[in-house]
């Protein structure tokens, strides 16, 4: 009798596990999923959203390239090694349609806004997969990363807006969620009409994103209403549209004290500039910043440090030249030339730079 017991009990255990493996084989990777799957949970939604932002930082786009082309087409650092890998083409305003790390740029930059459009496809039919607030709050930070990435693009692949009113040639304006290679021949639009868009894109973002995040890091890496509002001063700022920068920047900063929105992120100017620059990043001045950690490297040539410290150097500043350094607006007084130029100094031949013993 006892051995019959044993083997009733053990037929339905058995079959548990067998059902339990079977479950186990079929289960959607959490690591790879597909496009049916990738709406399924909130969670995964917002690591979907965490994605776009993955996307920005890389080294081709904000995570390097884009702030050294920004750096080196003006008059600020003088080139060392006329090197085209590292945007010595840039540099001298040769650049062509076959220069790779140019293409690099551009196609980081439609990956970016393609990737939006496909989350923004994807959140609309997968709306009633999150709360209200949830849904508004990561359609505000897709439109926000498709704005910036756009204003980031035209202002370097495009003649600036004042030169005509934007009336010339700007680039294509996607905002269809593409999978195929069936509208690579969209026409590029006009700066006007990417002006436009970005600032559709970022009144959008104002009104769908949260007033405020709960942590200093989230009120620096995410985007939220004031990050929309700041962008915003800055495009206007570009099309000399100063009424409404005043009228955009008074939504974050009152004319009246305390000089800061309560009801909003309270940003503020820090008593010393340095420690905007110090661990951990999250200080109130910052509005808006991609963090970077150990693992998060930008990759070969993509990196500030390999440009401008000693070592490689590619760039130096130009201290005499038309540059800001040299500027009498900028005097030696100033904190932050103070603080951010002190350590350094060039050589005599303005070729190797080193620290100040």
């Amino acid at each position: 009798m006892k051995i019959v017991k044993v083997a009733i009990i053990a037929i339905p255990l058995i079959t548990g596990i067998t059902s339990c493996k079977k479950e186990f084989l079929t289960a959607a990777p959490e690591l790879s999923l597909s496009d049916v799957n990738a709406y399924d949970t909130p969670a995964r939604i917002e690591a979907l959203v965490n994605g776009l932002y993955v996307s920005a930082k890389s080294g081709s786009l904000f995570g390097g390239r884009y702030q050294i082309y920004n750096d080196i087409r003006a008059e600020e650092f003088t080139n060392r090694t006329s090197n085209n890998v590292t945007g010595y083409n840039v540099y001298q305003g040769t650049n062509t349609s076959a220069d790779t790390y140019v293409n690099n740029f551009w196609n980081q930059g439609y990956l970016v806004i393609n990737r939006a459009n496909v989350f923004l496809k994807g959140l609309d039919e997968n709306q009633s997969k999150l709360t209200p607030a949830l849904y508004a709050n990561y359609r505000g930070e897709a439109k926000f990363l498709r704005a910036l990435t756009y204003f980031s693009l035209v202002q370097i692949f495009a003649k600036p807006y004042v030169s005509d009113a934007g009336a010339s040639r700007g680039m294509p304006l996607r905002l269809l969620a593409e999978s195929s290679t069936a509208n690579n021949t969209l026409r590029s639009s006009s700066v006007a009409e990417i002006y436009a868009q970005i600032l559709k894109d970022l009144d959008d973002a104002e009104a769908d994103l949260p007033d405020t995040y709960t942590t200093p890091l989230l009120r620096t890496t995410r985007a939220h209403k004031n990050t929309s509002i700041a962008l915003k001063t800055r495009v206007y700022l570009t099309m000399a549209n100063y009424t409404k920068v005043i009228e955009e920047g008074n939504k974050m900063v009152p004319a009246a004290a305390p000089f800061t929105n309560t009801a909003r992120t309270a940003h503020a100017l820090q008593a010393n500039v340095a420690n905007v620059f110090v661990a951990p990043f999250t200080t109130s001045e910052s509005i808006f910043s991609l963090p970077f950690a150990d693992t998060n490297a930008p990759g070969t040539q993509n990196q500030l440090g390999f440009y401008y410290n000693v070592g490689n150097l590619e760039f130096f500043l130009n201290q005499t030249g038309a540059g800001i350094y040299a500027d009498p607006i900028w005097p030696a007084s100033d904190a932050r030339k103070a603080s951010l130029t002190s350590n350094y100094a060039l050589t005599a031949t303005n070729t190797v730079r080193r620290p100040i013993k």
